[in-house]
Protein backbone atom coordinates (compact mmCIF):
# COMPACT_ATOMS: atom_id res chain seq x y z
CA UNK A 1 0.00 0.00 0.00
CA UNK A 2 1.48 3.44 -0.72
CA UNK A 3 0.27 7.34 0.20
CA UNK A 4 -0.34 9.49 -2.61
CA UNK A 5 -0.68 13.12 -2.37
CA UNK A 6 -2.67 15.21 -4.88
CA UNK A 7 -4.61 18.07 -5.13
CA UNK A 8 -7.75 18.18 -3.38
CA UNK A 9 -10.33 18.05 -5.76
CA UNK A 10 -13.02 19.77 -3.48
CA UNK A 11 -11.21 22.63 -1.73
CA UNK A 12 -8.84 24.89 -2.83
CA UNK A 13 -5.63 25.08 -1.70
CA UNK A 14 -5.75 21.62 -0.03
CA UNK A 15 -3.81 18.11 -0.55
CA UNK A 16 -5.56 15.31 -0.88
CA UNK A 17 -3.94 12.05 0.70
CA UNK A 18 -5.23 8.86 0.01
CA UNK A 19 -3.80 5.06 0.32
CA UNK A 20 -3.62 3.29 -2.21
CA UNK A 21 -3.07 0.07 -4.08
CA UNK A 22 -3.13 -2.08 -7.26
CA UNK A 23 -6.53 -3.72 -7.70
CA UNK A 24 -5.60 -7.55 -7.41
CA UNK A 25 -6.96 -9.20 -10.24
CA UNK A 26 -8.73 -12.64 -10.17
CA UNK A 27 -6.65 -15.95 -10.18
CA UNK A 28 -7.94 -17.56 -13.09
CA UNK A 29 -9.10 -20.99 -10.57
CA UNK A 30 -11.35 -19.21 -8.70
CA UNK A 31 -13.15 -18.39 -11.48
CA UNK A 32 -16.18 -20.84 -10.43
CA UNK A 33 -19.55 -20.81 -11.24
CA UNK A 34 -20.56 -18.97 -14.08
CA UNK A 35 -17.13 -17.17 -14.56
CA UNK A 36 -17.43 -15.52 -11.25
CA UNK A 37 -14.77 -15.18 -8.77
CA UNK A 38 -16.50 -15.38 -5.75
CA UNK A 39 -13.38 -14.65 -3.68
CA UNK A 40 -12.77 -11.44 -5.29
CA UNK A 41 -16.60 -9.83 -4.22
CA UNK A 42 -16.25 -10.97 -1.38
CA UNK A 43 -12.67 -8.93 -0.69
CA UNK A 44 -14.01 -6.20 -2.41
CA UNK A 45 -17.33 -6.09 -0.07
CA UNK A 46 -14.55 -5.82 3.13
CA UNK A 47 -12.94 -2.88 0.90
CA UNK A 48 -16.22 -0.85 0.41
CA UNK A 49 -17.54 -1.54 4.24
CA UNK A 50 -14.11 0.21 4.89
CA UNK A 51 -14.71 3.03 2.64
CA UNK A 52 -11.96 2.15 -0.39
CA UNK A 53 -13.14 2.64 -3.58
CA UNK A 54 -12.02 1.79 -6.93
CA UNK A 55 -10.99 4.07 -9.72
CA UNK A 56 -9.38 2.04 -13.06
CA UNK A 57 -7.33 -0.49 -11.34
CA UNK A 58 -6.30 1.15 -8.44
CA UNK A 59 -8.52 0.51 -4.99
CA UNK A 60 -8.59 4.06 -2.47
CA UNK A 61 -9.30 5.59 0.70
CA UNK A 62 -8.77 9.23 1.66
CA UNK A 63 -6.78 9.61 4.66
CA UNK A 64 -6.23 13.52 4.89
CA UNK A 65 -4.73 13.63 8.10
CA UNK A 66 -5.84 17.59 8.23
CA UNK A 67 -9.45 17.21 7.22
CA UNK A 68 -12.05 14.15 7.49
CA UNK A 69 -14.76 15.72 5.37
CA UNK A 70 -14.54 13.02 2.93
CA UNK A 71 -17.12 10.22 5.09
CA UNK A 72 -18.00 7.08 3.85
CA UNK A 73 -21.82 6.80 2.99
CA UNK A 74 -23.69 3.91 2.28
CA UNK A 75 -27.91 3.12 1.98
CA UNK A 76 -29.50 -0.16 3.38
CA UNK A 77 -31.53 -0.82 0.53
CA UNK A 78 -34.44 -2.88 2.32
CA UNK A 79 -35.03 0.45 4.82
CA UNK A 80 -34.66 2.99 2.38
CA UNK A 81 -38.03 5.37 1.97
CA UNK A 82 -38.22 7.25 -1.16
CA UNK A 83 -39.02 10.90 -0.56
CA UNK A 84 -41.80 12.77 -2.17
CA UNK A 85 -39.54 14.74 -4.39
CA UNK A 86 -37.68 11.30 -4.84
CA UNK A 87 -41.27 9.73 -5.80
CA UNK A 88 -42.09 12.38 -8.35
CA UNK A 89 -38.50 12.04 -10.04
CA UNK A 90 -39.52 8.55 -10.81
CA UNK A 91 -43.11 9.47 -12.11
CA UNK A 92 -41.23 11.78 -14.64
CA UNK A 93 -39.09 9.44 -16.02
CA UNK A 94 -41.52 6.69 -16.09
CA UNK A 95 -40.34 6.70 -20.00
CA UNK A 96 -37.24 5.61 -19.57
CA UNK A 97 -35.67 2.40 -20.83
CA UNK A 98 -33.19 0.63 -18.50
CA UNK A 99 -30.81 -1.93 -19.68
CA UNK A 100 -28.62 -4.12 -17.51
CA UNK A 101 -24.88 -4.38 -19.83
CA UNK A 102 -23.02 -6.79 -17.97
CA UNK A 103 -20.75 -7.91 -21.34
CA UNK A 104 -17.62 -6.01 -21.30
CA UNK A 105 -18.15 -5.76 -25.02
CA UNK A 106 -20.83 -3.15 -24.14
CA UNK A 107 -19.08 -1.22 -21.90
CA UNK A 108 -17.56 0.79 -24.57
CA UNK A 109 -19.55 2.12 -28.02
CA UNK A 110 -19.40 5.40 -30.21
CA UNK A 111 -22.66 6.20 -28.61
CA UNK A 112 -20.71 6.25 -24.78
CA UNK A 113 -17.93 7.44 -26.09
CA UNK A 114 -20.20 10.74 -27.27
CA UNK A 115 -22.06 10.92 -24.64
CA UNK A 116 -18.82 10.88 -22.06
CA UNK A 117 -17.44 13.66 -24.22
CA UNK A 118 -20.47 16.03 -24.37
CA UNK A 119 -20.94 15.24 -20.55
CA UNK A 120 -17.09 16.13 -19.98
CA UNK A 121 -17.47 19.34 -22.16
CA UNK A 122 -20.02 20.51 -19.91
CA UNK A 123 -18.15 20.09 -16.58
CA UNK A 124 -14.91 20.83 -18.10
CA UNK A 125 -15.85 23.69 -20.77
CA UNK A 126 -12.24 24.51 -21.16
CA UNK A 127 -11.02 21.35 -21.69
CA UNK A 128 -10.54 19.42 -24.76
CA UNK A 129 -10.18 15.83 -25.17
CA UNK A 130 -10.41 13.92 -28.58
CA UNK A 131 -12.58 10.92 -28.89
CA UNK A 132 -9.69 8.65 -28.29
CA UNK A 133 -8.81 10.25 -24.78
CA UNK A 134 -12.70 10.07 -24.01
CA UNK A 135 -12.71 6.12 -24.95
CA UNK A 136 -9.78 5.87 -23.41
CA UNK A 137 -11.46 7.37 -20.27
CA UNK A 138 -14.71 4.82 -20.56
CA UNK A 139 -12.10 2.05 -20.51
CA UNK A 140 -10.18 3.20 -17.44
CA UNK A 141 -13.62 3.78 -15.38
CA UNK A 142 -14.84 0.43 -16.31
CA UNK A 143 -11.40 -1.18 -15.46
CA UNK A 144 -10.70 -2.49 -19.11
CA UNK A 145 -7.49 -0.52 -19.42
CA UNK A 146 -4.55 -0.87 -16.38
CA UNK A 147 -2.93 1.99 -15.18
CA UNK A 148 -0.06 1.42 -17.88
CA UNK A 149 -2.38 1.62 -20.89
CA UNK A 150 -2.63 -1.87 -21.25
CA UNK A 151 -6.17 -2.66 -23.03
CA UNK A 152 -7.44 -5.21 -20.88
CA UNK A 153 -10.17 -8.24 -22.70
CA UNK A 154 -12.01 -8.27 -19.19
CA UNK A 155 -12.32 -5.84 -16.56
CA UNK A 156 -10.12 -5.68 -13.27
CA UNK A 157 -12.99 -6.44 -11.58
CA UNK A 158 -15.47 -9.24 -12.40
CA UNK A 159 -18.40 -7.28 -11.06
CA UNK A 160 -17.94 -4.67 -12.56
CA UNK A 161 -21.01 -3.53 -15.12
CA UNK A 162 -23.10 -1.34 -16.68
CA UNK A 163 -26.91 0.45 -15.85
CA UNK A 164 -27.70 1.92 -19.36
CA UNK A 165 -30.78 4.46 -19.78
CA UNK A 166 -32.55 5.21 -23.01
CA UNK A 167 -35.28 7.81 -24.04
CA UNK A 168 -36.93 7.03 -27.24
CA UNK A 169 -34.24 4.46 -27.64
CA UNK A 170 -31.24 7.12 -27.21
CA UNK A 171 -28.80 6.74 -24.79
CA UNK A 172 -29.18 9.65 -22.14
CA UNK A 173 -27.13 8.11 -19.48
CA UNK A 174 -24.80 5.63 -18.39
CA UNK A 175 -23.73 4.13 -14.53
CA UNK A 176 -20.85 2.15 -14.26
CA UNK A 177 -21.22 0.08 -10.97
CA UNK A 178 -19.16 -2.72 -9.00
CA UNK A 179 -21.47 -5.15 -7.76
CA UNK A 180 -19.57 -7.55 -4.75
CA UNK A 181 -21.02 -10.71 -3.04
CA UNK A 182 -23.59 -8.71 -1.06
CA UNK A 183 -23.16 -5.11 -2.21
CA UNK A 184 -23.03 -2.48 -4.83
CA UNK A 185 -21.14 0.50 -5.10
CA UNK A 186 -21.45 3.30 -7.74
CA UNK A 187 -18.40 3.98 -9.26
CA UNK A 188 -19.46 6.66 -12.11
CA UNK A 189 -22.52 8.26 -14.19
CA UNK A 190 -22.50 10.20 -16.87
CA UNK A 191 -25.52 12.04 -18.77
CA UNK A 192 -26.51 13.74 -21.89
CA UNK A 193 -26.28 17.22 -20.74
CA UNK A 194 -29.50 18.80 -23.05
CA UNK A 195 -31.53 21.43 -21.42
CA UNK A 196 -34.53 18.99 -21.66
CA UNK A 197 -33.23 15.87 -19.93
CA UNK A 198 -31.33 18.06 -17.12
CA UNK A 199 -34.76 19.03 -16.06
CA UNK A 200 -35.50 15.04 -15.58
CA UNK A 201 -32.96 14.56 -12.70
CA UNK A 202 -31.36 11.47 -14.00
CA UNK A 203 -28.66 11.35 -11.47
CA UNK A 204 -31.18 10.99 -8.73
CA UNK A 205 -32.93 8.32 -11.19
CA UNK A 206 -30.17 6.55 -11.49
CA UNK A 207 -29.37 6.32 -7.57
CA UNK A 208 -32.97 5.18 -7.18
CA UNK A 209 -32.55 2.60 -9.77
CA UNK A 210 -29.38 1.25 -8.33
CA UNK A 211 -31.38 0.85 -5.22
CA UNK A 212 -34.03 -1.21 -6.66
CA UNK A 213 -31.42 -3.09 -8.13
CA UNK A 214 -29.91 -3.79 -4.72
CA UNK A 215 -32.92 -4.65 -3.34
CA UNK A 216 -34.72 -6.87 -6.43
CA UNK A 217 -31.09 -9.08 -6.38
CA UNK A 218 -30.82 -9.02 -2.52
CA UNK A 219 -27.54 -6.86 -1.63
CA UNK A 220 -27.08 -5.69 1.43
CA UNK A 221 -25.35 -2.21 1.16
CA UNK A 222 -25.15 0.58 -1.69
CA UNK A 223 -22.78 2.43 -1.47
CA UNK A 224 -22.79 6.06 -2.87
CA UNK A 225 -18.87 6.68 -2.30
CA UNK A 226 -18.12 9.89 -0.06
CA UNK A 227 -20.58 12.23 1.43
CA UNK A 228 -18.86 15.68 1.84
CA UNK A 229 -21.55 18.05 3.41
CA UNK A 230 -19.47 21.36 2.76
CA UNK A 231 -19.43 20.23 -1.37
CA UNK A 232 -22.31 21.01 -3.11
CA UNK A 233 -20.95 18.26 -5.50
CA UNK A 234 -21.69 15.72 -2.82
CA UNK A 235 -23.94 16.72 -0.11
CA UNK A 236 -26.76 15.55 -2.10
CA UNK A 237 -25.77 11.72 -1.15
CA UNK A 238 -27.50 12.52 2.31
CA UNK A 239 -30.67 13.18 0.71
CA UNK A 240 -30.92 9.35 0.33
CA UNK A 241 -32.82 8.34 3.26
CA UNK A 242 -31.66 6.37 6.17
CA UNK A 243 -28.15 6.36 5.24
CA UNK A 244 -25.32 5.09 7.22
CA UNK A 245 -22.10 7.40 7.74
CA UNK A 246 -18.61 5.88 8.70
CA UNK A 247 -17.35 7.32 11.89
CA UNK A 248 -13.76 8.01 11.51
CA UNK A 249 -12.92 7.97 14.97
CA UNK A 250 -14.77 4.50 15.92
CA UNK A 251 -14.67 3.34 12.67
CA UNK A 252 -18.30 2.41 12.89
CA UNK A 253 -21.00 2.88 10.71
CA UNK A 254 -23.74 5.14 12.19
CA UNK A 255 -27.39 5.70 11.05
CA UNK A 256 -28.26 8.77 9.97
CA UNK A 257 -30.80 10.61 8.38
CA UNK A 258 -33.88 8.81 9.53
CA UNK A 259 -37.12 9.99 7.79
CA UNK A 260 -39.64 11.81 9.53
Amino acid sequence: MNLYKSPCGYFEGKTSEADIFLFPAPDESLHIVGNVAEPQKVAFDFLLSESYRRNADIIYRETCPNCKKCVGIRVRPEDFIPSKSQKAVLKKNQDIEIKITKNPNDFYSSEKIRLLQKYDKRHEPNKEKTLREVEEELLMMNGLMSIDGKRLDSPIFCGTFNMDYFLDGKLVGTSVLDEGKTSLSANYFFYDTDEEIMKRSLGTFSILQEIFYCAKNCLDFYYLGYWIADCKEMSYKAHFKPHELKDSESGEWKLCGIQK
